[in-house]
């Protein structure tokens, strides 16, 4: 059992948990994370709008090629996930979609919003080892990682979270394991939650026709 998995525990992937642990990060009342049921359009209609980011729970073992772009990262707000980290995966999608979108959701002052003002000008690797060593943080993360309706697990953790949204009209696709963000291009689609289901079918669903275990937020 390794240090870092049992200092960073794995997020359940319950929107109730995170709209709780999001709460602590400083998210008003007006903003919710979500279910999103599936990537047809009968169901997309069921989200709420605006919906800023989408989070994409799949299992660990599901193959995609690592396109990310280091230069990105100074477009969009992209912070990396060392293996000091844990089980860190879930922590690390809320904090893209919150860092790309602090303004607009209007986060509250805290231990986040400090967190994210000191983030600024360090690189994605930087801001990965600062999150490590924030213990207000961690305690955060690890509160709500006990708040779930199944066991907390340690070791064997299957799944793996990714975000996706948009910064100035372009998708982007933001996993903390690759080697920085990903560009999916110009937004063509009604909205940014139609993009990211399009582009989820095609990078992550047609190459892994046997996957059946994922979900989204």
């Amino acid at each position: 059992m390794s240090d870092a998995a049992i200092k960073w525990k794995a997020l359940e992937s319950n929107p109730e948990v995170f709209t709780e642990f999001s709460r602590k990060l400083g998210l008003p009342e007006n903003w919710v994370v979500g279910d999103i049921f599936g990537l047809d359009e009968e169901l997309l209609a069921f989200v709420p709008q605006p919906c800023l980011a989408v989070l994409l729970v799949i299992p660990c073992t599901t193959k995609t090629a690592d396109k990310g772009d280091s230069e990105l990262a100074k477009k969009v707000f992209y912070m990396k996930q060392p293996d000091e980290l844990g089980n860190a995966c879930g922590t690390i999608a809320l904090f893209h979609a919150f860092a790309n979108h602090a303004d607009e959701l209007g986060l509250k002052e805290g231990a986040f919003r400090a967190w994210l003002e000191k983030m600024k000008d360090l690189t994605p690797e930087q801001r990965g080892d600062a999150l490590n060593t924030h213990d207000d943080l961690n305690d955060l993360h690890n509160s709500s990682a006990v708040q779930g309706a199944t066991e907390v697990k340690i070791e064997g953790v299957e799944h793996h979270f990714v975000c996706f949204t948009s910064v100035e009209g372009v998708l982007y696709e933001l996993d903390g394991r690759k080697s920085g963000p990903v560009c999916h291009g110009e937004i063509q689609e009604p909205s940014m939650l139609h993009a990211a289901a399009r582009t989820i079918r095609e990078v992550y669903i047609a190459p892994n026709p046997d996957i059946c275990e994922f979900a989204m937020m």
